[in-house]
């Protein structure tokens, strides 16, 4: 089944999910996530209700912790398109956060978010944010609060990527002049274009003291790097240091002696006294990691802890940690082509255990084998071009697809027509995605 194909088939399940709300109020953060999710959402209602529907509005918090532009652009979009919105304040939020504990995001999202699940039930709306299938793959304690309050997720319960909802986006807009003009931001960039963003507290690394000072010179220093051209950026908050995190192919565009001393004398300005270049380059995530790494080691993976049970996320996070800062050298060497011949001699010794009946081997076997799959899956999400979860999502849907004498209507009275059923589905699809 092609991409697109693929992608429609999620952009159906969404336009479904949202249509079951009736109404909905979207916490709209002025990211790329939450300003697809508004405008597809507003398509869905005009379509089925008509111009001029009241069946959709948003709310966006501010405080000293959002960057100010994505708020103003928030506020610019929904006039733009005629959408009822509101600025809730979220001043308050930094007393609660300011000794910055791991779960940060928890309370800060508890927090925001109560108020407006609070108004959104105030109307009988739901309540909607812009979480994604990609995020569940990152620290996200943000989450749990969302969950707890009840808020919805439809993004991440149609099963769409960050790179999906890009393309969506960016196909919206080529159908709507008005929507197009409305994605386009204030330095000419298009909103499916726009880099991701997080709050600026995570900018500072846990267990430090957050302050508005802190996060306006944060705000400043980011400001002043993209109007250097890097679209990308991350300037990461260690006391007197700057630690700047650009793209890694961009990293060289600073070795130039004229540059790192404007970059210097801004930074210092900002109110910084040493200006620091990451030698990595900025990864999403990179504050989660040392998280991630703290929770490994401390809470999950003891090496001897015997009696430990384990289960699929586990795998995943000992993969991620082999792989990561402080792994094993040569798991992390390793690339897809490294490991064919790996795949291969593990393929080939499930498939012997099987022909020896010997259960104790083929229970073994196949964890080597579950092993190559995870390895590649995380490899390629390394390298942001699909996650495990993504592999989870695609061969789901292909088997619920693929059966529909079991999950639909169709009816077979043996192995042979439920084979010729596959067969002529699997065809279809190929015939559809050429």
């Amino acid at each position: 089944m092609s991409y697109i194909s693929t992608l429609d088939s999620r952009l159906q399940k969404l336009r479904s999910i949202i249509l079951d709300y009736g109404q909905m109020i979207i916490a709209l953060s002025g990211g790329v996530d939450s300003v697809f999710l508004l405008a597809f959402a507003a398509k869905v209602f005009e379509e089925s209700y008509g111009p001029g529907s009241d069946r959709i509005a948003a709310l966006t918090a501010s405080g000293p912790h959002f960057a100010p532009d994505e708020v103003e652009y928030a506020v610019h979009l929904c006039s733009m398109l005629g959408i009822s919105h509101k600025t809730v304040s979220a001043e308050d939020v930094l007393e609660l956060i300011e000794d910055n504990p791991q779960d940060r995001c928890y309370t800060c999202k508890k927090s925001i978010f109560s108020q407006l699940k609070e108004r959104a039930d105030m109307v009988g709306s739901v309540l909607a944010d812009g979480t994604n299938l990609d995020d569940m793959d990152d620290y996200r304690p943000g989450y749990r609060a969302l969950q707890e309050l009840g808020v919805s997720s439809p993004l991440k319960d149609a099963g769409l990527t960050k790179s999906e909802i890009r393309c969506a986006l960016k196909q919206l807009a080529a159908d709507d002049a008005v929507l197009e003009s409305a994605l386009i931001l204030q330095d000419g960039t298009p909103v499916w274009q726009k880099p991701a963003f997080a709050c600026l507290a995570s900018r500072i690394p846990y267990g430090e003291k957050i302050t508005a000072d802190k996060l306006d010179a944060i705000y400043r220093a980011e400001v002043f790097m993209r109007s250097l051209g890097f679209s990308q950026v991350r300037v990461r908050h260690h006391g007197d240091v700057a630690r700047i995190e650009v793209l890694p192919e961009d990293r060289h565009k600073l070795y130039d002696d004229a540059l790192m001393d404007r970059v210097n004398e801004e930074i210092r300005a900002c109110g910084f006294f040493y200006a620091a270049l990451d030698l990595g380059g900025y990864r999403m995530g990179n504050l989660n990691r040392q998280s991630r790494s703290i929770q490994m080691t401390d809470k999950k993976f003891d090496y001897n802890d015997m009696t430990r049970t384990y289960d699929f996320d586990d795998l995943i996070e000992i993969i991620s940690q082999l792989r990561g800062p402080g792994g094993c050298p040569w798991d992390i060497k390793q690339t897809h082509d490294s490991l064919k011949e790996c795949l291969m001699e593990e393929s080939g010794e499930v498939l012997q255990a099987i022909d020896n009946r010997d259960d104790a081997n083929l229970c073994e076997e196949l964890g080597d084998l579950l092993l190559q799959v995870v390895m590649h899956a995380q490899i390629a999400s390394e390298e942001n071009r699909f996650t495990m979860a993504d592999v989870i999502q695609g061969v789901s849907e292909k088997m619920i697809r693929r059966h529909p004498h079991v999950f639909g209507d169709e009816k077979v009275s043996n192995a042979d027509e439920s084979l010729d059923l596959w067969n002529k589905i699997k065809k279809r699809e190929k015939e559809n995605s050429i």
